[in-house]
């Protein structure tokens, strides 16, 4: 029982959005249903920087979209049992009656959207946090699951150049100069921009982390949004969950699609803002078998909240 208190108060933390979620009481009891503990030894790597680690489906590359990870916790498999990777308890849906179909139901949000106006300046100040459960399986079959969860805040001028502040749930924050392309702001433009990833944007994976990129590079225009919710709603198999209380508390509309492009069968859900088309959540969630992972399923892997997407003027 020692080493299962241990292993608690070193995943307690791991939550980027750990202050904002339900009380500890509801928490201790989410970790002691997702979590079965055998052997496990516990370490804390050297915080490293560089991009950051992408979850690995058995031998596969899981498509996650790329930012350095500073410090992790990683929970081996160890020789007497398994110790499942301390996973966040999936959202809960509330079904909504209608008779729209998700791809319109996306597209009457993308039209509204497109009808806002806002002030839109040179500058993209954004802040979002993320959390990720990176797995590597290795040729002798044994099995780490790398908990990694990051603040991000961001300043990036019209010309994609910026910087980027970035705190680790050790504390530890570096600022380091970015560099992205910025994304077209004429509708049709976007639109083929969306399509130039290695995976296309007609699969859920790819489209996920193409969304993702876009919307940890820039503050979107109405417009832009309005087009980045009609590619979505294309996609095949896309259903409507219905009304999420996401996880730092916010009220949305989900929408997700399926693909097991990365390996093994994953659930990519976006949580978008009715009244404003913006995206403020996405969620990954293997719904049908874990593989190899030292996971449970169904297990969110990763998800990304993103709380602040405002265009200013340069300063």
């Amino acid at each position: 029982m020692r080493m299962t208190e241990e292993v608690r108060t070193l995943m307690q933390d791991a939550d980027p959005a750990r202050d904002i979620l339900g009380n500890a009481q509801q928490a201790r009891a989410d970790l002691d249903r997702i979590m079965h503990v055998g052997a496990v030894t516990t370490q804390l790597p050297t915080a490293q920087r560089g991009r950051k680690p992408r979850v690995r489906l058995g031998l596969t590359v899981g498509a996650a979209c790329a930012a350095a990870a500073l410090a992790f916790a990683v929970l081996p498999q160890g020789a007497g049992g398994t110790a499942y990777a301390a996973t966040p308890p999936p959202l809960h849906y509330t079904t909504i009656s209608t008779t729209l179909s998700p791809s319109a139901m996306l597209k009457r949000i993308a039209e509204h959207a497109s009808t806002l106006r806002e002030p839109i300046g040179p500058q993209s100040r954004l802040h979002y946090k993320d959390w990720s459960l990176n797995t590597r399986v290795y040729a002798d079959d044994s099995v780490t699951s790398e908990i990694v969860a990051e603040d991000h805040q961001t300043v990036t001028r019209a010309d994609g150049s910026g910087t980027e502040r970035r705190t680790g749930e050790d504390g530890h924050t570096e600022t380091y100069k970015t560099k992205w392309t910025p994304a077209p702001a004429d509708p049709a433009a976007l639109k083929a921009w969306l399509t130039r990833g290695n995976v296309p944007f007609t699969n859920a994976m790819g489209a996920a982390a193409t969304a993702g990129e876009l919307l940890r590079s820039q503050a979107l225009s109405p417009v832009q949004r309005a087009t980045l919710l009609n590619a979505i709603a294309d996609l095949p198999g896309l259903t409507f969950d219905g009304k999420v209380t996401d996880r730092v508390g916010r009220v949305g509309q989900a929408f997700s699609a399926e693909s097991s492009r990365s390996g093994l069968p994953t659930r990519y859900t976006f949580i978008v803002n009715s009244s404003s088309g913006t995206i403020t959540g996405q969620e990954e969630m293997l719904t049908k078998t874990a593989g190899k992972l030292n996971v449970p399923v169904p297990s969110v892997i990763g998800y990304t909240v993103y709380l602040k997407a405002q265009r200013t003027a340069d300063q």
